[in-house]
């Protein structure tokens, strides 16, 4: 399988919840995966996206709650230097 060959060449590190808190709800997830292509047809790049099963979700539990993995490379750099000049 896919998963197995990225745990094979280190390239994701899966870490299992296993105390999850009584008042959470685990949510199950799936994989979109599209090609991106230019006018012309070339392709241009493969993106991968993990989405939540919107089924699952309930009104006024977790319907709101949004999470985006998002971080800029010169942001990580500069919170690094930030906390070593501020000990």
């Amino acid at each position: 399988m896919e998963i197995e060959g990225l745990r094979k060449f280190d390239v994701i590190d899966i870490h299992h919840i296993s105390n999850l808190p009584l008042w959470a709800l685990l949510l199950s997830s799936i994989w979109s995966y599209q090609r991106k292509r230019l006018p012309n047809g070339i392709l241009l790049k493969y993106k991968a996206r993990i989405c939540i099963n919107g089924k699952e979700q309930a009104f006024g539990r977790d319907y709101w709650e949004t999470y985006a993995p998002v971080a800029l490379l010169a942001m990580i750099c500069m919170m690094l230097i930030l906390s070593s000049l501020l000990n």
